[in-house]
């Protein structure tokens, strides 16, 4: 049975994965008069990644490099068992160095088990600034690294995307900037019902979104040295902008939709938004 079950995930894991590549190409087939200036772009720029040490080069058609440095970057991606099949079926070979976490309460300490790293947390929403702190602090222990990438298990990565890394590896803290308040994008996806109906205040400061920023190894060490609050917003996001700022770490605005997506079940965007 558990092997029917195991090859079943894997059939499913593979069909997701064929359609969310045609998802992106009829999402940059979408982009239309963009996409033709994106083409230009490229002709004149291109990157060139280094998988095995997740080093990050921007060079132009004439083969003179535009970076005098490489970036090592690794990525977390936040993902749970709850959704697994999207982290089956995306396609990471744009990041180099990179690994899944995903929460067990169950646990002592970290797990590895191949591409996953399983942290002693819950596995929950409201609990994601909790699994994203110690993905960081994993990360500042584990690996080697000039620049984070945290990201989700349903974005998706194209186009621009190394010339990106290497713009962040000029600051401490970027990605697509938003500003914090009452929100009710919780909603739902709370296992605590209460959480499921109250609206969250943050207070009012900027941050970057979620689905992919950038912390430089000052800002991943800081934060890995800070831990969690007992009072923690549960936006991931709006936490770690709230902790950085408390240092004097305001975030820098990246074009982020250049080389970052996430798409719904028809092939159009729904986040970044243009």
């Amino acid at each position: 049975m558990k092997a029917i079950s195991i090859h079943l995930s894997k059939q499913i894991a593979r069909f997701t994965a064929a359609l969310r590549k045609l998802r992106l190409r009829w999402f940059k087939k979408s982009l239309g008069t963009s996409a033709e200036t994106s083409a230009e772009t490229s002709a004149e720029t291109s990157a060139e990644t280094s998988s095995s040490q997740g080093q990050h080069l921007v060079f132009n058609n004439t083969g003179k490099q535009l970076y005098k440095k490489s970036t090592r970057l690794f990525t977390i991606i936040l993902t749970c068992e709850k959704y697994r099949y999207k982290m089956l079926s995306q396609d990471t070979t744009m990041l180099g160095d990179y690994m899944y976490f995903i929460g067990d309460p169950k646990l002592p300490y970290p797990l590895v088990k191949g591409d996953i790293v399983y942290l002693p947390c819950p596995d929950n929403y409201e609990s994601l600034p909790i699994k994203t702190l110690m993905a960081i602090e994993w990360a500042v222990e584990n690996k080697e690294f000039d620049l984070i990438l945290k990201t989700d298990d349903d974005v998706s990565f194209f186009g621009n995307f190394n010339k990106i890394v290497c713009d962040a590896s000029e600051y401490d803290y970027s990605g697509r900037i938003i500003t914090a308040g009452a929100d009710d994008w919780h909603f739902g996806k709370c296992e605590n019902e209460e959480l499921n109906s109250t609206i969250v205040d943050v207070p009012e400061g900027e941050y970057c979104e979620g689905p992919a920023y950038f912390l430089s190894k000052k800002s991943a060490s800081y934060l890995a040295g800070r831990g969690v609050r007992d009072n923690y917003f549960i936006y991931e996001d709006a936490e770690v902008g709230y902790l950085l700022r408390k240092i004097g770490i305001i975030g820098t605005m990246l074009r982020v939709n250049e080389g970052f997506v996430v798409l719904d079940e028809s092939g159009v965007a729904m986040w970044p938004p243009n």
